[in-house]
């Protein structure tokens, strides 16, 4: 059996690169090899680099507080680390699984900005840390992201996984430390994470293994809390475990809100609803969207994603809700609908047409204002598009990238007048993934300086820094 005890820091550097450098003939076809490669347990969004997990149970008092301090190391780490993060067994989890949560995490990422050119900041390089970039989001004021970290003296596989909480304006919300990538006896650490509306939803598995690669114990955990609560211990709202799911399945694309907790579970093909504690199982074989979930997101209590059949054409938008059933909420036959996104107050998507050996003959960038009633839904095409077809949205905003030869831009489509505006990726520099957020006044990618630079947070100002398009 494979063992999915993810290698964080070394996927990253692989799959994040390639994730933003295909070429737009390509653009198609990486859409729907994502897709296959979700069904096959390879998740685009987990290779992504964000693994390492928390959890937690409430100590009885301070006394227990600080024995439990005590007993896991409460300055482990220290010496390399210069600070103290306060590191915590988390009660719930097996000791020999050594999981903690840090009650000082602003000590693991120091949050500084710095010039990376005219209308261009970055975040400022920490030397302790090798790093991989996780997820953005936007939630209301807040600029808020997700980052793995691992000792920067040690070989990748040797350090162990710490996976950081942060906004943008300097506070860091959580940390949890797990086990190091090469370690073959565990799996315990951080998954997917994903937030909105001052919540954070979070997947952990807590696994160990036989020597010969096997699950010997297997528990995944799903984490539904507010902000302001990631530096203390934290009860899951469900462990993933047999009967309920098997061992082959794991949760990605975790997303929330305040209400709802949501994710793809993959290879089971259905979509996992969270409310109170609650679970509610949405599509998959015999339901209305029997098709391969993907790009779950959530918007209050609703619940949307793409439903990608295997077969061209086959790609619609699904939506679903824990105290509803999945329903088909936009298709058109012989079309693909693909890098939908929604902000909650627009819809954006992309229309491929004639898929083939060289991706779609062409594409088009479609909008709509935001709706729950399928019956209500109002499409409007923008633009004809050339970008690969995924994106971000925010502000009335659709951002994305393509290469123009050698040169990756940056383009932000305007979904009320088509208009369009560009950033060049200066040479030497890269861009590694997709937006992490979108706002009226910043857009911010993952990245890197140089080939072998840290990688980190590009915010560009889109008054400084982008060009119109004629």
């Amino acid at each position: 059996m494979l063992l999915r005890a993810a290698l964080a820091l070394v996927l990253a550097a692989i799959t994040a690169c390639s994730s933003a450098h295909s070429t737009p003939g390509d653009a198609g076809q990486d859409a729907r090899v994502d897709a296959r490669a979700d069904a096959a347990r390879a998740d685009a969004r987990r290779d992504t680099g964000i693994d390492a997990r928390p959890d937690a149970h409430v100590d009885a008092g301070t006394d227990a507080r600080a024995d439990a301090r005590a007993d896991g190391g409460a300055g482990l780490d220290a010496d390399w680390l210069g600070c103290d993060p306060g590191w915590t067994p988390m009660p719930g989890i097996d000791a020999d699984l050594e999981l903690y949560y840090a009650t000082n995490p602003s000590c693991l990422l120091p949050i500084a900005w710095e010039s990376c050119g005219t209308g261009c900041q970055r975040l400022v390089d920490d030397s302790r840390f090798q790093r991989a970039m996780g997820e953005g989001w936007s939630d209301g004021g807040r600029h808020l992201f997700s980052l793995v970290e691992g000792n920067a003296a040690l070989r990748t596989l040797d350090a162990e996984i710490i996976t950081v909480i942060a906004s943008a304006d300097g506070e860091v919300r959580g940390a949890w430390r797990g086990s190091a990538s090469g370690d073959r006896s565990r799996n315990a650490r951080v998954g997917s994470v994903g937030g909105g509306n001052g919540w954070v939803g979070m997947q952990m598995p807590a696994h160990r293994f036989t020597a010969e690669g096997n699950f010997a114990t297997y528990d995944e955990r799903l984490y539904h809390a507010p902000l302001d609560a990631l530096s203390r211990p934290l009860d899951p709202v469900l462990r993933l475990a047999p009967p309920v799911v098997s061992v082959e399945d794991t949760a990605q694309f975790v997303v929330a809100s305040d209400t709802t907790l949501a994710a793809e579970v993959q290879p089971r093909g259905q979509v996992l609803v969270l409310e109170h504690g609650v679970a509610h199982w949405l599509g998959g074989p015999g339901s209305a969207t029997p098709a391969t979930p993907q790009q779950v997101m959530v918007q209050g209590r609703d619940v949307y994603w793409l439903d990608f059949f295997e077969s061209y054409p086959g790609v619609r938008l699904a939506h679903g809700s824990w105290s509803t059933e999945s329903e088909v909420f936009y298709d058109i036959p012989g079309v693909d609908l693909v890098g939908f996104a929604t902000d909650g107050h627009d819809f954006a998507w992309v229309q491929g047409y004639d898929y083939g050996a060289g991706g779609y003959s062409h594409m088009e960038l479609w909008t709509a204002p935001y709706t729950n009633d399928k019956s209500a839904l109002a499409p409007r095409k923008v633009s004809d598009f050339v970008s690969t077809p995924r994106g971000e949205i925010g502000a009335g905003m659709y951002a994305t990238g393509y290469f123009s030869g050698s040169t990756y831009v940056i383009r932000l489509h305007s979904l009320a007048d088509g208009s369009k505006r560009d950033w060049r990726v200066p040479v030497g520099m890269a861009i590694d993934g997709g937006a992490l957020w979108v706002t009226a006044d910043e857009v911010a990618f993952p990245g890197r300086m140089s080939i072998r630079g840290q990688r980190t947070i590009i915010r560009l100002s889109i008054a400084d820094a982008f060009t119109p398009v004629p």
